[in-house]
Formats: C-alpha cells, sequence, structure tokens
C-alpha cells in the first residue's frame, strides 16, 4: 500500500534552554495557534530550563501529539537527527522544512564565556531579551563545550541551538553531518531556516550547498520576537503545493515586512534578511577565489584598498559611529561580502583586483545565489545579504576556519594568512 505523501512537514527546533525562554513561548503559540492541516504537517521541538516537549500540531491551537521528554540536550547533533527523524517518519512528505530558533553567535574571549556561564546559572537577564547575541556578536562557525572552549590557547567559537543547561551547541560541521545523515535517509532538506543571529554566513551555507536546496538566514541579530509565524505558517497552508524557493522569498518578506511595521524594541528597525539557493554557490565561490587569489598574489600593494574598504564598511554599518557599535557585526569577524567588495573596487587603482572586486559583488545581485533580500535600517543599505568571516583587527586567525569547505576551495584562508602578515590589522 502506498504512502500518503503530505506536501510539506516541517519541524522547528526550538532550543530555548537559556535567556530567550520566554520569546520562545511566544512562538511556539504562534506555531500550534497556526496548526498542521493534512497537506502540511508542522512539528515543534521545544527546549527550556523547564525540559523538554515535542508536538506534532493539530487543528488551529490544538496539539495532535504532545510527549515530555525531560531534561534535553538540545545542542548536541544527536538529538536534533533524532528528532527530525521522529518527525519525518511520521509524516514523509514531497518537500522537507527544518528551522532552528535558538542564538547564533560567534567569538567570545574567556572572560565573556564565564559572564555567559554565570548568567547561566544565575538566571540573569540582560540584552538578550531584545536581540539573540550578548553584549558583542561575531560570527558563528565552531562549537564545544564550555569546558573544552576554556582550554584552548585562542578560543573559538560557537555556533547554533546553545543548551545553556549542558554548555553545548553545534558548530557548523556538526550541523553539515546531521544534514547530511538527512540527506542519505532519504529526507533532503528543502528549506532550511535559521530563527537566530548572524547565521547568513557564506561559510555556512557553502557547507550545507550539497544537502540543503534553500536556506533563510540573517547576516545581522535577530529580535527575540523573532519570525513571524503565523503569516508565514498561514501563507503555506493557503498554498501548501508551494516550492520551497518561493517559500524562503517569501519568508524574507514576511520577516521584513513584520519589522518594518514593528520595529525591534531597542528603537529600529534593525534587521536583515536573505533566502539563498545553495544549488548555485558556486557562482559565487569562483569570483571569490579570484578576488583571493589576486589580493594573495599583489597582498604588498593590496593591502591598502583592502584595509581602506573595511574602514569604510564599518563607518557605513555604525552609521557614523550613531548607531551602537556593539550591535554592529563589523567590528569582529564578520564582514557583508558585497560591501567588502564594493569598497575594494572603489579604492584600487589595480585593474586585475577591481575587476575581481566588482566580479565579486555582481555575484551578489538578487537572481543568482541570493534569491531574495531585505532590510531595514539606512546602515544596510548595499549590503547583499551574506557575510564572510576575518578575524577582528589585533586578533588571530581561528586556526579551525581552515576545515571548512570554503576556506579550502576558496583560497579565502591563505588570503587572510597574507593579509594579516602585511601587518594592517
Amino acid at each position: 500500500m502506498s504512502v500518503q505523501l503530505s506536501d510539506w512537514t516541517i519541524l522547528i527546533y526550538i532550543a530555548a534552554h537559556n535567556n530567550l525562554d520566554h520569546h520562545a513561548s511566544n512562538s511556539l503559540s504562534q506555531i500550534l495557534a497556526a496548526g498542521s492541516s493534512e497537506r502540511v504537517k508542522v512539528a515543534v521541538l521545544f527546549d527550556s530550563w523547564l525540559g523538554a516537549t515535542r508536538y506534532i500540531a493539530g487543528g488551529p491551537g490544538t496539539p495532535a501529539v504532545e510527549e515530555k521528554l525531560g531534561s534535553f540536550d538540545s545542542g548536541r547533533p544527536d538529538e536534533l537527527f533524532a528528532t527530525a527523524q521522529w518527525v519525518y517518519e511520521k509524516h514523509p512528505a514531497k518537500q522537507y522544512g527544518l528551522v532552528l530558533w535558538s542564538h547564533g553567535d560567534g567569538y567570545w574571549d574567556q572572560k565573556e564565556l564565564v559572564k555567559i556561564a554565570k548568567k547561566a546559572q544565575t538566571g540573569m537577564i540582560d540584552s538578550e531579551t531584545i536581540v539573540r547575541s550578548v553584549v558583542r556578536p561575531s560570527m558563528a562557525l565552531f562549537s564545544s563545550t564550555l569546558e573544552e572552549i576554556m582550554r584552548e590557547v585562542n578560543p573559538d567559537d560557537r555556533a547554533i541551538l546553545f543548551d545553556d543547561g549542558t554548555q553545548h551547541s553545534l558548530d557548523t560541521l556538526q550541523l553539515a553531518q546531521v544534514m547530511a545523515e538527512l540527506h542519505q535517509r532519504n529526507w533532503p532538506i528543502a528549506l532550511l531556516g535559521m530563527d537566530a543571529c548572524l547565521m547568513g554566513n557564506i561559510e555556512v551555507a557553502y557547507e550545507l550547498r550539497n544537502t540543503v536546496r534553500y536556506m533563510v538566514a540573517s547576516e545581522e541579530l535577530v529580535p527575540g520576537t523573532s519570525w513571524p509565524y503565523d503569516t508565514i505558517l498561514g501563507r503555506l497552508h493557503q498554498q501548501p503545493d508551494m516550492a520551497a524557493g518561493d517559500l524562503a522569498q517569501h519568508i524574507v518578506g514576511d520577516y521584513a515586512a513584520y519589522y518594518r511595521a514593528n520595529p525591534p524594541a531597542f528603537g529600529t528597525a534593525d534587521v536583515t534578511k536573505v533566502a539563498l539557493d545553495l544549488a548555485r554557490i558556486g557562482e559565487l565561490q569562483a569570483p571569490v577565489k579570484a578576488l583571493a587569489d589576486t589580493l594573495r598574489a599583489h597582498m604588498d600593494e593590496d593591502h591598502v584598498a583592502f584595509h581602506a574598504a573595511q574602514l569604510a564598511a564599518f563607518k557605513q554599518e555604525t552609521y557614523e559611529n550613531r548607531r551602537d557599535w556593539q550591535k554592529s557585526k563589523f567590528g569582529y569577524h564578520l564582514w557583508d561580502l558585497r560591501t567588502l567588495a564594493v569598497g575594494i573596487a572603489a579604492q584600487t587603482q589595480r585593474a586585475e583586483l577591481k575587476a575581481a572586486a566588482e566580479a565579486v559583488a555582481a555575484g551578489l545581485k538578487p537572481g543568482g545565489v541570493v534569491m531574495a533580500e531585505a532590510h531595514e535600517g539606512a546602515w544596510f543599505d548595499g549590503i547583499g545579504g551574506v557575510s564572510v568571516y576575518m578575524a577582528p583587527s589585533g586578533k588571530p586567525l581561528s586556526a579551525k576556519y581552515r576545515k571548512l569547505a570554503w576556506a579550502k576551495d576558496t583560497g579565502w584562508w591563505e588570503m587572510l594568512k597574507g593579509w594579516q602578515a602585511a601587518a594592517i590589522v
């Protein structure tokens, strides 16, 4: 007997065993209120300080399944996989979606890590109730337990799905392994949503290119009020046969429209969102490699233009220092790739470098790997929607960065080493 397939089965994995549990409860309420239908099945894993529960939404407002799990480590890759397996086996579909709801964050020195641990232990609440990052956000690439990070000479960073009870979170390589396993089990992720800060990053997207088709994420901070799940799921229920690429673009539009009408509590519509077609990411890899190659070959000359482009990007993103620098990614590990490329092209007099930088900027125009991009805030004008890694001023490069496919396939790691050797930071 043939199995009846739904059009969509979507898992929203809420890792809120941290100081976001209040905001997570609001998202959960929206998701369950939207409910499931015969054609669109919606499931939720909800982990908080009170333990974890997994749901399969039923009719609007009424869970069809509600299972208490008790203590749960939502920062472990095997728990993410097991939850996805539980949902997708129960409800096979033509298209599978996965949304990761949690913190997304990055580099912390040892003092900052100790502060995070203390806040988790005491229940202190800070600005993370407004935005999903602590005081100094940067890039999310690597992870380990707090104890392991503290043993590092140069502590690296965590990525997504933060469980402050265990101090675990997934890194980019672990996330890629989970996506690969789902793909092998015939549950390929048509749409991966990153409802977390700073995950609109080219290194993350490139690592997932063979197992995820479309990705929606933000290269900036994400307000605690999260995605407008009522609007997004309501649209999908109205059009259950919607293609994954179309859904990805609608999420970008719905997210931007929501925060345009409902600015975040910190006073500005300070948001970004991008939809990426990971099947086309090679169209960006090639020009970035050409840019990295020409920079590396002429770094003794080009470091001046490169550094000037960084300074210009920083001034734009902080809005000539009128925007709180602590809410700016550009001061740390992340730089909007298009802004940086446009800046290099403007600063250099060398024709080869100018052409290479312009090719990167052109590769980020909507219609290619970037399907849709939206932002609110004048400081974001001209961005391409995805960020790229560079060490912050005066900080060494992360040795773990070179493990990523993007670092290897574009020569970005080797270029960054040459850049730092030029003593411009």
